[in-house]
Formats: C-alpha cells, structure tokens, sequence
C-alpha cells in the first residue's frame, strides 16, 4: 500500500492560512511608533505616547535640554537629568519629510507634514512656571499660564515625570480641553 505523501499540501494550506490572517488582522502601527514607544518607555517607564482624540503624532525626539519657555523658566538645567521627551500632535499628519532641516540630537518617530496643533514634552525636572495660576482638573494639580503670544501653556507632575503642554489659540482645542488632556495623559499610566 503506497502511503500518499502530503507535504506539498500541507505547506500551500499553511500558507494560505497565513496571509488570509495577516490580511484581516488590524493595520499595524505607523512606522516607527512601536520603536518610538518602546524608546520613551525606557526613559520613562511610567510614561508612554499618549493617543489623543483629535490629533496625530507627527514628531517625537529626545532633547537634552527642558524645553521650558525664557520668560517662565525659574530653575537651571541640571546636566544630570534624563533627555526629555518632546511629542509634537497635528490635525492631520501628512506625509514623511526629510529630518534634515530639523535640529534634533535623537528622532523617535518623524516628522511628517502637518500644523502643529500641539506639543507635550516629558521631563524628569520639576518645573515652576512663573506668573501660573494653579488649578485642580480631575483630581490633578495643573499650572497654567497664558502667555502674550496666544499661547497656552501648563504643566503637571502628578509622578515623577513632568508632563508639560503647549497650544496656541488656533490649535481648535478650547484651554479647558487642553487642562482635560494634560490631566488624562498625565496621570494614565498606559499612555
């Protein structure tokens, strides 16, 4: 009795079941992010790239210095302390563009096309901001301070990471969803 050999069956069943389930699967991330994800939560394991409805990431980088604005900065850089993390968000994320232009030591993710509509930076250095209001959103202390080139600007250390936002009044975000997101990505420890 000749035994039927079924390896070449086999194998085209196999692959077949594999692309018919990697064609039905969710699309993966963008490029980069899973990578860029990985790389914040290195430098801050309770941190991570927040999802915000309404906006795309369009840049991430690493910055050694804490990118505080002059006019409210109240402390000096300590050189000891970690990069920061600097998250820019678009309205609409549009193509790669080269990373020449930009002045940047370490690129995460990025950059693509698009207007900023906002910018969070991670930090491991406590910031005061000058002439700031303190308010309390959803149980997190903020600072907020609107400075006179129409742009809003707060900050929260609910941990020990420094979460910092910054908008401008054409960002289509009202200053209460702004304190509302700052207030969400900071304290939500799976960003």
């Amino acid at each position: 009795m000749k035994i039927p050999n079924k390896t070449p069956q086999l194998l085209i069943s196999v692959l077949l079941a594999t692309s018919l389930a990697a064609c039905s699967s969710t699309p993966a991330e963008p490029d980069g992010l899973v990578d860029a994800r990985r790389e914040v939560q290195k430098v801050y394991p309770d941190a991570g790239i927040p999802n915000i409805e309404g906006v795309e990431l369009s840049l991430a980088y690493k910055d050694k210095n804490f990118s505080m604005p002059d006019e409210l900065k109240s402390d000096e850089v300590d050189p000891m302390d970690k990069d920061s993390i600097v998250l820019v968000y678009s309205r609409e994320k549009g193509k790669l563009i080269s990373e020449d232009t930009l002045p940047i030591e370490e690129l995460l993710y990025g950059p693509y096309e698009g207007d900023q509509a906002l910018l969070l930076t991670l930090s491991e250095r406590p910031a005061t901001v000058q002439g700031s209001e303190s308010r309390s959103v959803e149980g997190t202390e903020i600072q907020v301070a609107n400075l006179e080139n129409h742009m809003v600007y707060a900050t929260a250390r609910p941990n020990d990471v420094t979460y910092t936002l910054q908008a401008s009044a054409n960002s289509g975000f009202e200053e209460d969803e702004l304190l509302g997101i700052l207030a969400q990505v900071s304290t939500s420890q799976e960003n």
